[in-house]
């Protein structure tokens, strides 16, 4: 899976994945994403859409009534100070950082698709 757009020069650039690295993961039984989430009803969601498409991950709570979604550690991954957030920590060079529960799912209806054509077709 790839996700680029145009720089300045026109080049490409962007982030993707490699299956081999994927099935590395998978055979040292680490997780493929990271969720920090909160309580709330759109936080809730990402894990359940894991769940659904059997995908793992490490759950990070983020008590937002304490203001830990203030904190630089927080606000190094998105600085908007929200939950959820999805790491990806199976791109080259990532982990690549999603923030907004509807571009997590979108971005991971596309990666579960991507997932099933690579392993389907990579020798």
């Amino acid at each position: 899976m790839s996700f680029r757009g145009p720089d300045k020069s026109g080049q490409k650039k962007g982030v993707s994945m490699s299956g081999s690295f994927i099935r590395a993961a998978a055979e040292e039984e680490r997780p493929l994403f990271d969720v920090y989430a909160f309580a709330t009803p759109n936080s809730v969601k990402v894990p359940i859409a894991l769940e659904e498409l059997g995908l793992s991950y490490t759950l990070h709570g983020v008590n937002v009534r304490k203001g830990e979604q203030k904190t630089p550690e927080f606000l190094a991954f998105n600085p908007n100070g929200k939950v959820p957030i999805l790491l990806d920590r199976t791109v080259e060079n990532g982990p690549f950082v999603l923030t907004e529960s509807a571009a997590i799912f979108v971005y991971l209806d596309v990666w579960s698709r991507d997932l099933v054509v690579r392993i389907m077709y990579e020798p």
